[in-house]
């Protein structure tokens, strides 16, 4: 509640949604296309346009309502706090499986019915798939795929800490 409290405080009174948070944390785009800026301020050219909502970024700095953000391809740039989200999401990143002619082949991440490897198996992940992110015990993390809640191993997902709890 006292983060709803404070994100509201903080909008009218035109320092954004984050200027309270902690730095260093992800977040994730609330539009569909989203022009990220090489600095912080609409003079500063277009380094890239998102272009789906949802994905998570890490946010690394802020200043005057603006946001340094960090995609999952290690991409860096600015867009303004206005166009980020609290609602967490991951990126199921995938399991190497080996090399091909020198590339690595990632393989799909079983969905679990329970925070455990024995678990019953909901369904086969493939890498790249957005998915809401429920919460984390620091090993494993439930998340939401359509209508579908499920566990998969923390370090398998882009957009949380590792070791982090999510409540």
């Amino acid at each position: 509640m006292r983060w709803v409290a404070l994100a509201i405080a903080s909008a009218a009174y035109g320092g954004g949604a984050f200027a309270s948070d902690p730095v260093a944390r992800f977040v994730s785009l609330k539009a569909d296309r989203l022009d990220v800026r090489a600095g912080p301020g609409p003079t500063h050219k277009v380094a890239w346009v998102f272009q789906r909502a949802g994905l998570p970024v890490e946010v690394l700095g802020e200043s005057n309502g603006w946001r340094e953000i960090r995609d999952v391809d290690g991409a860096v740039g600015w867009v303004q706090a206005r166009h980020l989200s609290l609602r967490r999401t991951v990126i199921i990143t995938g399991i190497v499986t080996g090399t091909t002619a020198g590339v690595a082949t990632v393989g799909g991440i079983a969905l679990k019915a329970r925070a455990s490897d024995g678990a019953d198996t909901l369904l086969l992940t493939e890498p790249g798939i957005v998915a809401n992110l429920v919460a984390c015990d620091g090993l494993w993390c439930q998340v939401g795929l359509a209508d579908i809640r499920g566990f998969l191993p923390q370090n398998q997902l882009w957009g949380v800490l590792k070791g982090e709890i999510v409540k």
